[in-house]
This record gives C-alpha cells, sequence and structure tokens, in this order.
C-alpha cells in the first residue's frame, strides 16, 4: 500500500519540529553563521526535544524510529536554517559510520554517551576526505599500523565537517596494501586523544554554523578496541554510511529551499508595483509555481529513498543518489529564484533569502555533488539495462 499521508504520530513529530525552527532556530541563524558555531543554549533546548538520536536503537539510547521518521523531522529543522540544523549536537556523521561499521558492542559503548543528561553539547564526526582528492576516497594516503594494544594513524584529512569539538571521530585509512578499498579500516577516535591536531575553521561560501576544519594525526594511537570491525566489506558499510548520511542531509536542505520558496511567495502578495502586488504577474507567478512543484516532486523522491534505506531494498544506493540530486538542483533553483523574486532586497541581509542561497551553493558541494550523484544513477541504470 503507497501513502502519501502521514499519521498522527509523525503530524505530531512535524509540528513540533517546525515550532521549534521558527522559534528556536530561524531568530539564531545569523549570529550561528558569523559566530561559526551554534549556540549551547540552541543546542540544549534541541537536546531536550529527545531527538537527536531519533532514529538510532534503543539499546544505544535511541528512539528505535524509521529513518524516515528523521526525514521529516529534518525538513522542519531544516526549514528553520540547513547549516544550523547541520550544527546541532548528537552522534551525527560517526553515529552512521559506527551504525554501519562497528559491532553490537562499539555501537553501545560509543554511541550510548550522546543519549546521556550531560550530552547537550556532544558531536561526531568523520574524517574521510584528503586534500588534492576530493572525493576520490579509495585513494588515500593516511595509513593505520598496528603496534602492540593500538593502531597508530598519520597523515592528514581534509573538510572534516563539525570536526572543531567533536567528541567522536570516525577516520578512514588504509591499514593495509591494497587497491581501491581493499585494506581501509574506520577508527574511533575519541576526543582528547593525543596526536591529533585540528586546525582553525575554513571559511565558506556558505553553511558557516557548521565548522569545517582539516585534521592532522601524528602518530596517533587509538585502541585496538575502536577499530570498527563489524562489517568487513568497506564498500558495504560506505555505501551503507553514505546513504544515510545524504538523505539526512537533503532533508535539511530541502527544507532551507521550502523556506525560501514560503518567503518568496510572501512577499510577492506584500511587494506591490504597478497597483497590484508583484505574485499577480503571469512570469511571477509561473516561476513560483515551478518552485513549488519541482519542491514537492524532490519531497516524494527523498520519501521513496529514506522508504528504501529503512526496508534495506537492493536499488536503495540510486535511489538515495536519485533524491539527492533532485534536491540539489531544486534547491539552487528555489533559492536562487527566491533572491531574484525580492530584487534588490534578496541581496540585503535583512533577508534570509541571501545566505539561502549562499548555503544551498555550498551544500551541494559538501554532500554530495550533482554529477556524482548522476554517476551512480548512471551505473544502475546501465547495470539494469544488461539484466533486461
Amino acid at each position: 500500500m503507497i501513502s502519501f499521508e502521514l499519521d498522527e504520530e509523525v503530524k505530531g513529530l512535524q509540528d513540533t519540529a517546525k515550532k521549534f525552527a521558527e522559534n528556536e532556530i530561524r531568530p539564531k541563524a545569523r549570529d550561528a553563521e558569523k559566530a561559526g558555531a551554534v549556540p549551547e543554549e540552541l543546542n540544549r533546548k534541541y537536546f531536550d526535544l529527545g531527538v537527536s538520536l531519533i532514529d538510532y536503537p534503543d539499546t544505544v539510547g535511541g528512539m528505535n524510529c524509521p529513518l524516515f521518521w528523521n526525514v521529516v523531522l529534518q525538513e522542519e529543522i531544516g526549514f528553520g536554517d540547513a547549516a544550523v540544523a547541520s550544527a546541532l549536537c548528537g552522534p551525527c556523521h560517526a553515529g552512521a559510520a559506527v551504525m554501519a561499521f562497528g559491532t553490537d558492542e562499539q555501537k553501545q559503548r560509543l554511541l550510548a554517551p550522546f543519549a546521556e543528561a550531560a550530552a547537550c553539547n556532544k558531536r561526531g564526526a568523520i574524517a574521510l576526505i584528503e586534500e588534492d582528492r576530493g572525493q576520490e576516497f579509495s585513494d588515500m594516503k593516511v595509513t593505520a599500523k598496528k603496534k602492540g594494544n593500538s593502531w597508530e594513524i598519520n597523515g592528514k584529512k581534509a573538510f572534516v565537517l563539525g570536526g572543531a569539538n567533536a567528541d567522536l571521530l570516525v577516520v578512514f585509512a588504509r591499514a593495509e596494501k591494497g587497491e581501491g578499498w581493499n585494506g581501509i579500516k574506520a577508527f574511533a577516535v575519541e576526543k582528547g586523544t593525543g596526536g591529533m591536531v585540528v586546525s582553525a575553521p575554513k571559511r565558506l561560501m556558505g553553511y558557516n554554523a557548521l565548522d569545517v576544519v582539516d585534521v592532522t594525526f601524528d602518530e596517533c594511537a587509538v585502541p585496538a578496541a575502536n577499530l570498527l570491525d563489524g562489517e568487513k566489506d568497506t564498500v558495504k558499510g560506505l555505501i551503507k554510511m553514505l546513504d544515510r548520511i545524504k538523505t539526512v542531509e537533503a532533508a535539511r536542505l530541502l527544507g532551507m529551499a521550502r523556506a525560501a520558496t514560503e518567503y518568496a511567495i510572501k512577499y510577492s502578495h506584500e511587494r506591490v508595483a504597478f497597483g497590484k502586488p508583484i505574485g499577480h504577474f503571469q512570469a511571477l507567478a509561473f516561476l513560483m509555481a515551478d518552485m513549488a512543484t519541482e519542491l514537492n516532486a524532490a519531497r516524494w523522491s527523498l520519501w521513496r529513498a529514506a522508504d528504501a534505506v529503512d526496508k534495506g531494498m537492493e536499488n536503495t544506493h540510486q535511489l538515495v543518489a536519485e533524491a539527492v540530486a533532485q534536491i540539489n538542483e531544486m534547491s539552487l533553483f528555489a533559492t536562487n529564484n527566491a533572491v531574484q523574486i525580492l530584487g534588490g532586497h534578496g541581496f540585503i541581509q535583512d533577508h534570509p533569502v541571501e545566505k539561502w542561497m549562499r548555503d544551498a551553493r555550498t551544500a551541494t558541494v559538501l554532500f554530495g555533488a550533482t554529477n556524482l550523484q548522476n554517476l551512480i544513477i548512471a551505473r544502475g541504470e546501465s547495470a539494469g539495462a544488461k539484466s533486461a
């Protein structure tokens, strides 16, 4: 049975998240961007909602809900501000990595602390990308060598999202000789571990409420127990991890695009030119119709992808790529045209649309560039054609 209606419990979650976004996140978004961090008070209020581990199992203190619920939630949080949504407390990307690669014991030991009463400012992050290699992940130069009861990590990771004060950092390093992903392992590095140097946060075009840093490892000793070895197939684990990360981040971007669309439509009804609201002129009316149509189409694509993740469907990776690619392009279309509809006011920081335009451009690179998603889609279509 297919339904496009949410049940009452999910609607309640949606309403709570929207109120939080409007009352708590939106008013603080500019300050968070300038400071390069989310205020501690906002982290506390988000943590008190009890949703930071919504789609994690109850064995680690989570709510044991489907990923789909988190997608609905994160669209509303992103409606407040997508960058702030990505910077809020929780296991974040590290949680997805531990769930994909960790043993049951490691999941409980590493993730349960994020559910404790004092965890309102705890964050997790992953260190995957290296300088000059973009998203060519498998060509890693960061190494991990076994030394007694620990692994020694050496090298440098770039563009670590949320890594400035991460309590848990999952680092991918080459532990054995091999080609491609053969020999690459994931390691859980906890805050305070020696031999790890974090750079000053980078200033980006947008998304500056979420810190982005480089991390250098110099004889960084990680306990052998923190080698995440529950999933032996690195490629399988990586796909599982990235599908969850990209789905959640796409939901936040969707929420921000919706915010830009709604803001522009409201403005078009208030701004009068030549004796009538500018939204009554056909050129703008049709443009806003396209924005709304693309927005809703992207949401259904994302819901389908989240449902596929929850069900473990064979074509999940392709469906996630389709949703991310669609939301990437839709968010650029919506935020750019929101600025256009506001005209000169669109470039003034008294209105949020210029920030959303910058954030959309940044997010479409940080969380899965469209051309890379198209490559995944094309490979999936080719494989289907060959089997037909």
